[in-house]
């Protein structure tokens, strides 16, 4: 895609560990980080995590994107704030 458009007009959304098709992602804490770390240099316009899960995604993955990261599910008033000031 990235060389039919560009890299600046490709997203790419992620659902760590939601249930789908009776799959289970047990390798879940090494596998997002080591893609974030392979997108990085992909310069992509987005990446979307959605934490569904509860298990605290954004915290553990938005450090380790250096592009636009849209952080979705899985918050609360505070933990939203916290995440948007740097502090979860």
């Amino acid at each position: 895609m990235i060389a039919a458009v560009g890299s600046d007009r490709v997203g790419v959304k992620f659902s760590p560990r939601i249930a789908f098709n009776d799959i289970e992602e047990t390798d879940a804490d090494v596998v997002y980080p080591y893609i974030l770390e392979q997108l990085n240099d992909r310069k992509l316009a987005y990446v979307h995590f959605s934490d569904s899960t509860g298990e605290g995604w954004h915290a553990k993955l938005r450090p380790v994107y250096q592009g636009v990261y849209f952080a979705g599910a899985g918050f609360t008033k505070e933990s939203g704030e916290a995440l948007a000031l740097g502090h979860a």
